[in-house]
């Protein structure tokens, strides 16, 4: 994990008319348990998507046992709602993963990133986008085509701010996250030790004061 969070302020993902997801969170995530995917219901009901490559390796994790709350996220009803690729779109997210570093499961590990960071930057043209990504190289590349991404350190930052959870259970969330040995470390956002606990939650409190702040318009962003 990095040292440092990269990317637009977290305020982006109260506003946002998009927000899509890569597939390392949402699978850590699903590793703790059902429970802990309806933080995303609350958070972005109806504005969560995944592109189809992300929904396969969610569905891979589920059949491989590694996940088996994943299924929340890929039901009819699922959290999160899938959106396939066109051919064109298809294609770019093959070149893109072929500039990815190669992973431990080979380049076809990739791909779910590759079309979420695709995803991502088209939807943009739509309207305000965000793509939580947890993966260095990944988030590079999606800023580096102009896209707003964020580690999923703020997503739990917001539940903290919606007052979805407690701070120091947002925090522990993340701790657990990271801990994840089934998965592997997200590296998108802070260490998960005492000095990342605690710039958290001086983020929080800058969040917060920004939110009470005369003009404030909700983006809460932090100086």
């Amino acid at each position: 994990m990095t040292s440092e969070p990269t990317g637009p302020r977290p305020g982006r993902l109260r506003t946002a008319t998009v927000v899509v997801f890569d597939t390392t969170f949402l699978r850590h995530l699903a590793v703790l348990g059902g429970p802990y995917l309806e933080i995303l219901r609350k958070l972005f009901d109806g504005r969560a998507v995944m592109p189809l490559a992300v929904e396969l390796e969610l569905r891979q994790a589920v059949r491989g046992g590694h996940a088996p709350s994943a299924q929340a996220l890929i039901a009819s009803d699922a959290i999160v709602r899938t959106v396939r690729l066109d051919d064109e779109q298809v294609t770019r997210a093959h070149r893109l993963r072929e500039d990815l570093p190669v992973k431990n499961g080979g380049a076809s590990e990739n791909l779910g990133e590759a079309e979420a960071i695709i995803l991502a930057q088209d939807l943009a043209a739509e309207g305000e986008t965000v793509l939580v990504i947890d993966e260095g190289d990944g988030t590079i590349a999606a800023l580096g085509r102009g896209v707003n991404a964020l580690g999923c350190v703020y997503v739990l930052m917001l539940a903290a701010v919606e007052g979805h959870y407690r701070d120091d259970e947002a925090w522990d969330v993340y701790v657990r996250l990271a801990a994840s040995t089934a998965m592997g470390i997200p590296d998108g956002g802070w260490q998960a030790d005492e000095a990342g606990r605690v710039k958290f939650h001086d983020y929080l409190d800058k969040w917060r004061a920004a939110l009470a702040a005369p003009g404030a318009h909700g983006t809460g962003r932090t100086a």
